[in-house]
């Protein structure tokens, strides 16, 4: 789902638009510092909807609310429409980013290589770990040297690769909902 924070032009607000207000808790959305969403109303396709921040919890299951999925699962275990908690959210954030960076998918899963002394710079393997450890999501680390870089071609690169089994994706696209479309693409290369 397209999200963006939305701040209205202040002409818009001088021409009589002044009923700018939380779609759900009816908060002022005009106040200084208050974050704005735009969410497409599936129900009204053409209509966007305003919520503050808290409303919309920064926009996760948005979507889910608006269609009434309260009540079922998720794949996060959680119910559709419950807000996360802080540090859900920012690992879901940070795995995406990761994920789209430096994720590798295969038929054994998916895999994230991480340079040993890397942690200035970049996340560590033990800290994608962890992230992924708030998820709930099952993972290994296993230990793996690459193939030298061809602007230093006498050193190979020690590392250590975090690893997601193909069995446990379906719990890793539970929380990154992009991820299923590059897997049914992987399934339909392997098998033709």
């Amino acid at each position: 789902m397209a999200m963006m924070r939305w701040t209205p032009p202040t002409d818009w607000l001088d021409n009589g638009h002044n009923a700018l207000t939380c779609a759900d808790c009816g908060t002022d959305l005009r106040l200084a510092g208050q974050s704005r969403f735009n969410i497409p109303d599936p129900r009204t396709p053409k209509r966007i909807r305003l919520f503050c921040g808290p409303c919309c919890n920064d926009g996760i299951d948005e979507m889910a609310r608006l269609t009434s999925r309260r009540g079922t699962l998720t794949g996060t275990g959680r119910v559709a429409g419950q807000r996360m908690s802080e540090q859900e959210r920012a690992a879901q954030r940070r795995i995406g980013g990761l994920i789209r960076s430096c994720g590798v998918l295969s038929e054994q899963g998916l895999a994230m290589w991480r340079e040993n002394g890397c942690g200035e710079f970049k996340a560590t393997a033990d800290e994608i770990a962890a992230e992924l450890g708030i998820l709930g999501i099952p993972h290994t680390i296993v230990p793996t040297d690459l193939s030298p870089l061809v602007s230093d071609p006498r050193r190979i690169r020690h590392g250590e690769e975090v690893r997601v089994a193909t069995a446990d994706l379906p719990k890793l696209v539970a929380w990154i909902p992009s991820m299923q479309k590059y897997i049914d693409k992987l399934a339909a290369l392997t098998e033709s």
